[in-house]
């Protein structure tokens, strides 16, 4: 059947849909065919209603379900690891990625990431450091400690002389393991916690660890002052 109701359809199930149903008896037949093939997706329950001209309030589109067997194994590392992500843990679970999104989105366990003000970008020019001081850069990752499990490695190089000044490993990934990389790194390279002699440039990329407030008011305290590189060009952080 077409949108005008002539001729004969088939539903996506396969079966004949009647012609000449108009109102509560086509409702009825949608109905009917939700009963009967009870995998209709709500893509399918949309194409019905387009075949039989339905409002959309008419016939309601069907429950999202959720599979139960996935669902337990996503909370319970969520739970045990605040900072995961759908990826990370689709990568863990060896689940698909798409639907451990569907399910973050249904339960409501995405975290909307707040709005931030305007970022000093670093230049789209290649530069080089040209004496050391000059720009320090940042960096956080998670590397796998074996037996301890994931651990979250804050490190602090000198874009000059490529020195390694300092590092921090901590199971939390929060920004004090960031802090404490760069206080570490500054005591090696001055002696002493304060204010730094010279104000220089601390490069980092964009992650919710070096713009949250509470890192951000850390260098601002020392005198020094954030860039940050452009999305996706990890390159610049050691540039």
């Amino acid at each position: 059947m077409n949108a005008e109701g002539g001729g004969h359809g088939r539903s996506l199930a396969g079966s004949e849909i009647p012609e000449g149903e108009t109102g509560r008896e086509e409702i009825g037949l949608v109905r009917a065919y939700r009963f009967k093939f009870k995998q209709l997706t709500s893509r399918d329950v949309q194409r019905l209603r387009q075949l039989a001209n339905i409002d959309q309030g008419d016939v309601p589109l069907p429950a999202p379900k959720l599979q139960q067997h996935l669902v337990a194994p996503i909370k319970a590392m969520i739970e045990e690891n605040h900072s995961f992500g759908y990826r990370t843990v689709a990568g863990l679970l060896g689940f698909n990625k798409n639907t451990v999104q569907r399910i973050f989105q249904l339960k409501g366990w995405q975290v909307k990431k707040r709005p931030v003000g305007f970022r000093p970008r670093v230049q789209a020019l290649p530069s080089v450091a040209e004496r050391p001081n000059e720009r320090w850069s940042t960096d956080l990752c998670r590397i796998w400690a074996g037996k301890d499990g994931w651990s979250h490695l804050a490190l602090v190089i000198d874009c000059c002389t490529r020195e390694l000044l300092r590092w921090h490993l901590s199971r939390s990934g929060k920004s004090q393991t960031a802090e404490s990389a760069l206080e570490h790194a500054l005591i090696n390279r001055f002696g002493c916690l304060g204010h730094v002699p010279e104000r220089f440039l601390l490069r980092s990329d964009n992650g919710l660890v070096f713009t949250s407030r509470r890192y951000t008011a850390l260098v601002k305290s020392y005198g020094l002052q954030q860039a940050f590189i452009t999305p996706s060009m990890m390159y610049q952080l050691a540039a």
